[in-house]
């Protein structure tokens, strides 16, 4: 009703005012006289009279204004014993109603925005703190105020749009507590990632556990088949799976225990079965490895703690036999006929040292006998020459002289002094025939 009485009165008040212009003509207020008092007091209630008209306009298009109505009401009071001393050209008592009754609308305008900026803050917290429902009718009714107010407008939508992502979560939530975990993906997805709520974030998480809790059973379910199986490496791959997806799992770590277990015995079994191949080719290095493997599964295994050291020393005796082989001078050396006995010595019995060493041992043997069997060496000369042999001594001045030398080769030096010097190469072979040899310098210089 008050409103309406606003709006005949503003189109009565239209009605009667003439232009500035034309009311300067009438009433004489133009040019000097513009200044006189009478004018100045019209000039003043006309100017308060056309800011109320204005903030009247302003506050009449508010719906549901959130001021009192006795307060409006005496500011419209005034405005109207103002516009009617001002229709009879009291203007300054017009002015002195006018500018109260401006005042008081001024004062209502400020307090209206203040309270549409609080209502909107408040909303925008209640949008911060997720309640939704809260913040929604806020920005509505901030809305309801001023239609074109622009972060209310946008305010509203997220908080619309956090009300139905929360609703679809707390549905979500339910279903995955009864078990139908597929309906409840179903409804997330249809979900926007604009705007995420925690209550959404939450949801998802729960359909992420939910998804890692199937996925490690499935892996538990599947170890534990595959072990029964006794396909220990896809057991191990299985629980091993389902500790990196819930590392807290009793029944994964037990089974992969179980499984480690189960693959270790079985490769032990493999392993002995090799090692005794091995040992039956008499192979000696593969079969240290071979315990080595055993070693690193089995520690205390009677393989490491008994067999162990006596390959370990068959492997050292046949690496010194092939050493010994390779060079049979060498080993029926001087310096070295000692320790070639004592290596012959080792391999005697081939029931300890099987039968490879012993047949290595053999020709060695055989070898050394050759090398280390003296070879008859007769040197003639004419007892005017100094004679040395390299290795070996100085013979000096002889007419004949008879050596026993083993295999290998020596040089033979005939000197004379006025004569050139004679060098003789001689190589022995194991089981040569005797030797003569004539050293005589006969070449002067």
């Amino acid at each position: 009703m008050l409103l309406a009485v606003w709006s005949l009165a503003i189109g009565a008040l239209d009605a009667r005012t003439p232009t500035a212009h034309a009311a300067e003509d009438i009433l004489g207020c133009g040019g000097e006289a513009a200044q006189s008092p009478w004018c100045a007091e019209r000039a003043q209630a006309l100017d308060a009279r056309a800011k109320a008209d204005a903030l009247l306009s302003k506050l009449v298009q508010v719906e549901q204004p959130p001021w009192s109505p006795a307060e409006l009401a005496a500011a419209n009071a005034l405005y109207d014993e103002g516009v009617a001393l001002f229709q009879d050209e009291y203007f300054g008592d017009a002015a002195g109603k006018l500018e109260p009754a401006l005042a008081q609308l001024q004062a209502i305008l400020g307090a209206f925005e203040e309270q549409v900026a609080n209502t909107a803050a408040a909303a925008t917290e209640r949008l911060d703190a997720e309640d939704f429902s809260a913040a929604l009718a806020g920005f509505r009714r901030v809305l309801m105020w001023q239609p074109d107010h622009g972060a209310a407008r946008d305010g509203a939508d997220r908080a619309a749009t956090g009300q139905r992502a929360q609703q679809v979560a707390e549905e979500a939530m339910r279903l995955l507590d009864v078990g139908e975990a597929e309906q409840a993906r179903a409804l997330l997805g249809g979900v926007g990632a604009d705007f995420v709520p925690s209550m959404l974030r939450k949801a998802r998480a729960a359909l992420a556990d939910h998804d890692r809790s199937k996925r490690r059973n499935d892996l538990i379910t599947t170890g534990y088949a595959t072990l029964d199986r006794e396909d220990w490496a896809a057991a191990i791959e299985a629980f091993r799976k389902a500790l990196e997806l819930d590392s807290r799992s009793a029944a994964a770590r037990d089974g992969l225990e179980a499984a480690r277990r189960g693959a270790s015995a079985s490769e032990l079994a493999v392993l002995r079965e090799a090692l005794a191949a091995t040992l039956a080719q008499e192979s000696w290095t593969i079969a240290v490895a071979t315990i080595g493997r055993i070693a690193a599964l089995a520690p205390d295994a009677s393989e490491v703690r008994v067999r162990l050291p006596e390959l370990e020393r068959l492997v050292d005796l046949e690496a010194r036999l092939d050493r010994a082989l390779s060079d049979p001078r060498r080993a029926a050396a001087r310096a070295l006929r000692a320790e070639t006995r004592a290596l012959l010595d080792e391999t005697r019995d081939a029931s300890t040292v099987g039968q490879r060493i012993h047949g290595k041992g053999l020709q060695l043997q055989e070898r050394f006998d050759q090398w280390t069997v003296p070879v008859a060496v007769t040197i003639r000369s004419d007892n005017k020459t100094d004679i040395l042999v390299r290795p070996g001594r100085k013979l000096g001045k002889l007419r004949e002289t008879r050596l026993q030398v083993y295999p290998g080769t020596y040089t033979l030096i005939a000197r004379r002094q006025g004569y050139r010097e004679k060098k003789v190469e001689l190589a022995i072979q194991p089981g040569s025939a005797p030797v003569v040899v004539e050293m005589v310098c006969d070449e002067r210089f």
